[in-house]
């Protein structure tokens, strides 16, 4: 039987990024926050449109911007969302990457959810109820 790190290896979606010099932090948000936020990209839609659902009714009714807002300002205000979407990332972190995560926890949780909110904005179509 597998163990759990090389199963997580195994289903991540490979992303081609170009080689470049890049710290750290970046390396790590390119070759692990990427491809599980590519992963999980159902998931997240599906829990943002019942969030949607249950607080934000007339969503579909607002103009674009107004929608686009929405996404920010609830990704960024609304904490037990927040909290949500980074735990369904940091679930798929192989032991040795939620070592180095817990390292650099505060700007890693702003690159979730900054990644997060970019990717549900740019597929607002797939929102609209």
């Amino acid at each position: 039987m597998k163990e759990r790190d090389e199963v997580l290896q195994e289903i991540r979606v490979n992303i081609e990024l170009p080689e470049q010099e890049t710290l750290a932090i970046e390396l790590f948000q390119n070759k692990v926050l990427r491809p599980i936020l590519k992963f999980q990209n159902a998931l997240i839609l599906e829990i943002f449109k019942e969030y949607l659902k249950k607080n934000h009714r007339t969503f579909s009714a607002l103009n674009q911007k107004v929608q686009l807002e929405i996404i920010r300002d609830t990704l960024k205000k609304d904490q037990r969302i927040k909290n949500q979407f980074i735990a369904i990332i940091t679930a798929f972190f192989t032991v040795n990457e939620y070592s180095e995560y817990l390292n650099e926890l505060n700007e890693l949780n702003k690159r979730i959810v900054s990644m997060t909110t970019q990717r549900l904005q740019d597929q607002l179509s797939r929102l609209v109820l």
